[in-house]
């Protein structure tokens, strides 16, 4: 009896397996809705255990196309050319209004490996300079890399990373009598040893990165009329070409309204740029309006 027993069970796990083959099915999803499924979240809703949720070429926005819930399935979700930046999921959020991609809270979706990470940071005040210089630096061991080709394909590579910054309380008589400007800036490097072409930033919302990348930022803010009127601006630049300016101000009323508006221009050479590519036209005009209580 246990040698058929034996005998009959690889048969019942071809057999098993052969079932489940034939009936899992491809969900064939477009951007303008015209395919199996309206929407990647319809796709993934009427998909069943080992089906395929096969995501046309072009850019997918608006409901069902974002905040995409993958209810926990043991499915596929993959683009069909397996070339992410013809394959684009526009969340068109905002600061005030915001949308991720894909919602994962249940099951297993990303593993990965252990990292070893050593680095030290430095923070030191000046006194003749009236200036806070301030600097830190990692070294990461085995940081996961994916490739933009063979999305199945991953790489460990070590990684250097550092960042040398400034804070600085500065005085500019004819633009501010009363109040200083704060001024902050930064430069940033990163690394890759023993790169090639295809890398890609293995973590979720990963980019497309060269054999070193550089960043600068500054922020500059200050004060009128007793810190009630607040103007700021945000600048970052990476040396590949792309950037952003974030110029806003804040109004204060009385001890419980702030009001506010500012602008978010976004500046890349082409789509295929990893950070601003994407939505390099999107730039934003947006207000604010604010309570606090006491």
């Amino acid at each position: 009896m246990r040698t058929l027993i034996f005998r009959i069970f690889p048969i019942l796990v071809a057999m098993l397996f052969m079932s489940a083959m034939a009936i899992a099915k491809t969900w064939y999803v477009k951007p303008d809705g015209s395919g199996d499924a309206p929407t990647i979240q319809a796709g993934i809703d009427s998909s069943a255990t080992a089906d395929t949720v096969l995501l046309a070429d072009g850019t997918y926005t608006g409901i069902g196309n974002r905040d995409i819930d993958g209810r926990g399935k043991s499915i596929v979700i993959r683009s069909e050319s397996g070339d992410p930046y013809l394959c684009i999921i526009d969340c068109e959020g905002t600061s005030f209004d915001f949308h991720r991609g894909f919602y994962f809270h249940s099951g297993k979706y990303f593993e990965f490996p252990f990292t070893n990470r050593v680095g030290g940071t430095f923070n030191k005040y000046y006194d003749p300079l009236k200036t806070v210089f301030r600097g830190e630096c990692v070294l990461t061991i085995d940081d996961p890399m994916s490739d933009t080709v063979a999305m199945d394909r991953t790489y460990e590579r070590e990684t250097f990373q550092y960042m040398l910054g400034i804070d600085r309380p500065t005085s500019i008589p004819w633009l501010n009598r009363t109040r200083t400007f704060f001024i902050s800036a930064q430069f940033f490097q990163k690394y890759i040893l023993n790169h090639n072409d295809h890398m890609m930033d293995a973590s979720p919302g990963g980019t497309t990165t060269d054999s070193y990348q550089t960043v600068i930022s500054l922020l500059i803010n200050t004060g009128y009329r007793w810190d009630t009127i607040n103007p700021q601006i945000i600048f970052a630049y990476n040396f590949t070409g792309e950037g952003s300016i974030n110029p806003q101000c804040e109004f204060v009323v009385g001890n419980n309204w702030r009001f506010g508006g500012g602008i978010q221009i976004l500046m890349s050479h082409n789509q295929k740029e990893p950070y601003f590519g994407g939505i390099r036209h999107n730039d934003q005009i947006y207000v604010w309006a604010k309570y606090q209580f006491n």
